[in-house]
């Protein structure tokens, strides 16, 4: 394998295999202290109906309870539609096999969507989570990381410098609020404080992560993706596209298999819930951007045929190339694999004028591309039984730089 540039685009031909859904809408839920009209009535029915949070055995929510770390493992986690995981290790030494939120903090570890919490070896499942962490969680969820961690302290300092409190606001969260703020993920109070260090409530983090996840403004342009651009730590300018919205920091993996079918994901251990294509065979799955950047990449697919849970075709996927998740300029990425075929179909925008070239070692298959900035396009391939072993080349229109990425995908 080849080392790793910053442009990431063929990377996501084989990660492109993560599956998320979020649970379905469900019968409406009352709690006995969400009155309708309580400011956060809606945010709180919309994720109960959703199982994504929920009540106590008493009928109440305690809205204004704040929320522990080990409750927002479990969030995430239903958030993401994962299924959790026990391995036989525990991966904290204060959360135990025997806890009821093991699985959820096992497979959220994987995720790293909570990492910035984490400095040593302990999870601290009691400890409530403060409104800058859950600020770094956002970011990381809505697949922005990237941003935050180029982002000139000049550039930083005069975001942040509009709090009064803003010496309160740790140096590890400063570009995270950054970018929530540039894409207004997040906002202040009007005495001009952020505070950070506020736990958040329950009803709180039930209103964020509604706003995460309900559907855009269509007559707002900017309730999903905000073009942006700053400064990089070498003065050099980045261009980004910010997402306060999940729908906008998602990744599209689709195509046809067995009619009413199952597919079963896991990547990088992590198992994902189940999808099922409808009467035709068409499948469609949402992936979350956040997780491609979890380092070396492996991923089995299977896919079944109705009311059978033998595998009949898989899809194997392996990088050894670790990055750090650097989303196209356009955040607009689209797979499509149909396994009765073996095509495979990758769609997306460039960011910048490349010569691209798609070399499949296995079929000797050859592809090229003149791609414009800005310009939609495609690349389709009929992948060999077996081990198929790709370089996808691009290359500056002025040759300034050439890269080459190597992966396998393997087939039946």
């Amino acid at each position: 394998m080849r080392k790793l540039s910053l442009k990431v685009v063929v990377f996501l031909v084989l990660i492109s295999l993560v599956c998320v859904s979020v649970p379905n809408q469900a019968q409406a839920i009352r709690f006995s202290d969400v009155p309708s009209n309580h400011w956060a009535y809606y945010a709180i029915q919309y994720l109960a109906e959703r199982g994504i949070m929920s009540g106590y055995p008493d009928g109440s929510f305690k809205p204004d309870n704040p929320l522990r770390r080990e409750e927002t493992a479990v969030l995430l986690t239903r958030l993401f539609g994962i299924q959790g995981i026990t391995p036989e290790e525990p991966s904290f030494k204060d959360v135990t096999a025997q806890d009821w939120a093991y699985p959820y903090v096992e497979v959220i570890k994987k995720t790293r969507v909570m990492a910035d919490l984490l400095i040593d070896d302990t999870f601290k499942p009691d400890i409530y989570v403060t409104r800058i962490e859950f600020v770094a969680i956002q970011v990381r969820s809505l697949a922005m990381k990237y941003f935050a961690d180029n982002i000139h302290k000049d550039e930083i300092e005069d975001a942040i410098g509009e709090f009064t409190d803003f010496a309160q606001i740790p140096n590890w969260a400063k570009g995270y609020l950054t970018v929530a703020l540039r894409s207004k993920t997040i906002k202040g109070y009007p005495d001009s404080t952020f505070q950070p260090n506020r736990y958040l409530s329950r009803a709180e983090i039930a209103y964020l992560l509604y706003e995460m996840l309900r559907e855009p403004n269509a007559s707002d342009p900017k309730e999903q993706l905000i073009y942006t651009q700053f400064y990089r730590p070498d003065g050099t300018i980045l261009k980004a596209v910010l997402s306060r919205k999940m729908e906008g920091a998602l990744f599209t993996y689709d195509g046809i298999t067995y009619p009413n079918g199952n597919i079963s994901l896991t990547v990088c251990d992590i198992p994902f819930n189940k999808a099922t294509a409808n009467s035709k065979g068409e499948y469609a799955i949402r992936v979350p951007l956040a997780f491609f950047g979890l380092g070396a990449i492996s991923i089995e697919a299977n896919y079944t045929e109705q009311g059978s849970d033998k595998t009949i075709k898989y899809f194997k996927g392996y990088s050894a190339i670790p990055f750090d998740m650097f989303p196209n300029w356009y955040r607009n990425y689209g797979f499509t694999y149909n396994p009765l075929t073996r095509e495979v179909i990758y769609h997306t925008k460039i960011g910048c004028a490349v010569n691209m070239e798609y070399y499949n070692k296995t079929t000797g298959e050859h592809l090229y591309r003149l791609i414009e900035e800005s310009q939609d396009f495609s690349v389709s391939s009929k992948l060999a039984n077996g081990e198929n072993n790709i370089d996808l080349i691009l290359q500056a229109f002025d040759q300034a730089w050439r890269i080459t990425y190597g992966l396998t995908m393997t087939v039946n």
